[in-house]
């Protein structure tokens, strides 16, 4: 049984003790009220224990709080099995620091057999894979291919083979994901396992979807389609299915071809269509994310709210708490562009009430970001800035200075809303004080027209003319500067609103792909794991146009960009990149010559972040290099930037170096300068670009 579909979703990890089938529940249950022996007694409630661990209830609890007295009896492998039992049902239930706790009481254990280290390596490897640690589920999973290597176990070295290329898939690891991935196809092929031969094509076709090469992708899927429709495999049809389904919707977003979505649309019709004929739940939660997203590409909201609701409610029906989370929070951005704004507040209310009984933080933290993009719409600028500043307060991921473009972004919305409405009440009291004016100018012309009106005739007319001139003056220079204002307001508000139309419009689409991704891996099995690994990296290469899009943000957020501004993004570049790379040096040096109050213009101030960028991503990828050293220096009105690393280099004359450069070099040119890239696979690579400075201060920002 399989669950193909590469979309992020729950581990149901499995475990080899005993099956859950209704009849050996209750024979197990008979056997325990005869049992006198105590050993035995305590075994057998560990096999109950296990028979319920699926069944999100309390019976599997139940049973290992029965075995628990027993425990010091029985030898280490029961003990081991007991401990093993609490990991895997906290990992069911999301509860990661109980699940770590039960797995350090297994390490010290001794007496455990081949059979019980290669299932523990097992569910070990979902442990840290659960977490996105791919480097140790990589190490643990080896363990167990290492194991079934030496028993000549080819059943184990395919499943092993297959969730190690899955984590040399997510660290980037290509090579070696290909590597292991042919011996996982080898091995079925070998062994006529017409399943495990499916899974492989299936796999490698979502590897060249993460690479972007949708048609190699397809041809890979549709191999894995074939077996399935012969073998009658109908659970691994319907992951084969969303994956054409995405394969298909990004090929058509990619090209602008309506045509594409639509053929995604109906993979994922016939994949649900078949989930619910053969009741294989799964899938249908899968189907109905799936076309709840299709839908919103396609522009219609309703269907997708429809959608919507009936994943909400299935989830809620079968207990899945964070599949529940992930549906609640989708619908609500669909009901939010549907203007549902107070339908959706109830949804994503609800979403972070369970995120919060669950301590499932993701969903606590995508929540509290969308209620602010819900709030904002709604007018409610103040409450949305108190909601983003809860979101800030649990991200770890996101950069500082994109967290303070975001929080500014709504302090000066609400501050926005708060100067419209001081300049209404200015509005209405010059208008009274004119009126007062009036009524005591008229009553100063009529005295004075009664007693001195032949006499003075001429000299109320001069004075009356003076007051007119000078109220005229006033009243001049009053609307100059409400002009003023109301210019930099508009200015301003058509800036926020291009930058939170990116934010809340492709930014939310983003953020709904990552976590429709998310809501779809929780539903699959175990056996699926292969494939649903693979749609994580749909999630990262999401989250890297995110972050691309922040930086669009930042740069149209300021007419200038300080040195200081652009100083401390480069710090969070290099710390993003010594995460990605942290055998690697990184140093980055502004001289003293440059004042950081001076600024340059957006345009050169995005051009070089993105060449400095670029510089750095090739070093870390391709240059191998243990140090990597950005400068900053100013001479004269020049801006110099060097980047050198100690890598092994390239020939810069090679026809097939990409884009990289030659992107590098037209920014560069763009802004007037030039460029000199010299590489040497003894020396590394030096990269000088300078370009002539127009200087504002901070001030004129």
């Amino acid at each position: 049984m399989r669950f193909k579909y590469y979309l992020l979703a729950l581990f149901f990890v499995q475990f080899t003790y005993a099956q859950n089938e209704t009849k050996e529940v209750d024979s197990l249950k008979r056997l325990i009220k005869n049992v006198k022996n105590d050993v035995v007694k305590g075994q057998l409630y560990l096999d109950l224990s296990h028979a319920y661990l699926y069944e999100i209830n309390d019976s599997t609890t139940h049973y290992l709080e029965k075995a628990k007295p027993f425990l010091n009896k029985q030898p280490d492998t029961i003990v081991f099995k007991w401990h093993h039992n609490y990991m895997l049902y906290y990992l069911d239930v999301s509860n990661m620091d109980s699940a770590s706790y039960h797995r350090e009481k297994m390490l010290p254990l001794k007496d455990i057999n081949n059979t019980t280290k290669i299932n523990f390596s097992l569910d070990s490897g979902y442990f840290y894979y659960y977490q996105s640690d791919f480097t140790n589920a990589k190490d643990d999973w080896e363990v167990g291919y290492k194991i079934a290597l030496e028993e000549n176990n080819e059943e184990e070295q395919v499943s092993f083979a297959s969730k190690i290329a899955l984590c040399h898939q997510q660290l980037g690891n290509y090579e070696q994901a290909i590597d292991y991935g042919q011996k996982t196809l080898d091995l079925a092929i070998k062994n006529g396992d017409k399943d495990e031969e499916s899974r492989s094509y299936n796999n490698t076709g979502m590897l060249f979807e993460k690479l972007n090469q949708y048609e190699k992708a397809q041809e890979y899927l549709l191999k894995s389609y074939r077996i399935d429709s012969i073998t009658g495999d109908k659970e691994g049809l319907v992951g084969t299915l969303m994956n054409l389904g995405i394969v298909n919707r990004k090929t058509g977003e990619k090209q602008n071809d309506t045509t594409k979505i639509l053929l995604a649309k109906k993979y994922y019709e016939e994949g649900l269509q078949i989930s619910k004929e053969i009741g294989y739940e799964q899938g249908v939660q899968g189907g109905l994310v799936n076309l709840a997203n299709i839908e919103l590409t396609l522009g219609n909201d309703k269907k997708s709210i429809e959608y919507g609701f009936e994943a909400v409610d299935l989830n809620e029906k079968k207990g899945n708490k964070i599949a529940e989370i992930i549906s609640r929070l989708n619908l609500a951005i669909a009901l939010k562009n549907e203007k549902r704004l107070i339908e959706a507040e109830a949804q994503i209310k609800k979403s972070l009430d369970l995120s919060k009984k669950t301590k499932f933080r993701r969903g606590e933290q995508d929540g509290y970001t969308v209620l602010a993009s819900i709030e904002e719409s709604k007018g409610d600028h103040e409450n949305a800035l108190r909601t983003y500043k809860k979101y800030v307060d649990i991200k770890d991921s996101i950069s500082s200075n994109e967290v303070k473009n975001k929080v500014n972004e709504l302090e000066i919305s609400f501050q926005t809303a708060q100067k419209e409405a001081a300049l209404a009440d200015t509005r209405t009291t010059l208008a009274e004080k004119e009126l007062e004016v009036r009524k005591k100018n008229n009553l100063i012309y009529g005295v004075g027209g009664g007693a001195l009106f032949l006499g003075l005739l001429g000299y109320l007319f001069y004075n009356q003319q003076r007051l007119k001139n000078r109220q005229q003056v006033k009243e001049y220079e009053l609307e100059k500067a409400l002009v003023k204002i109301e210019t930099q307001n508009r200015l301003q508000e058509q800036r926020l609103r291009i930058s939170r139309d990116l934010h809340d419009n492709i930014g939310s689409q983003l953020t709904f792909i990552t976590s429709s991704l998310d809501s779809l891996k929780y539903g699959m099995k175990e056996e699926e794991v292969k494939t649903k690994e693979k749609l994580t990296e749909i999630g990262a290469f999401t989250k890297t146009t995110i972050n691309e899009l922040r930086d669009t943000i930042w740069a149209m957020n300021k007419e200038k960009i300080t040195f200081e501004d652009l100083e401390a993004r480069l710090g969070n570049l290099l710390d993003q990149a010594r995460t990605a790379a942290p055998e690697t040096n990184f140093d980055l040096i502004i001289n003293s010559e440059i004042n950081r109050n001076d600024a340059l213009s957006s345009v050169e101030g995005m051009n070089l972040y993105r060449m400095i960028q670029e510089a750095i991503n090739n070093a870390v990828k391709y240059a191998e290099a243990s140090e990597i050293r950005v400068t900053l220096s100013q001479k004269q009105k020049q801006l110099e930037t060097i980047i050198v690393d100690n890598g092994k280099g390239f020939d810069t004359q090679r026809p097939d170096l990409g884009n990289g450069l030659t992107n590098m070099k037209k920014r560069i040119k763009e802004l007037e300068g030039e460029i000199v890239i010299v590489s040497t696979i003894e020396e590394g690579t030096s990269i000088k670009a300078h370009f002539p400075l127009s200087l504002n201060t901070a001030n004129d920002v």
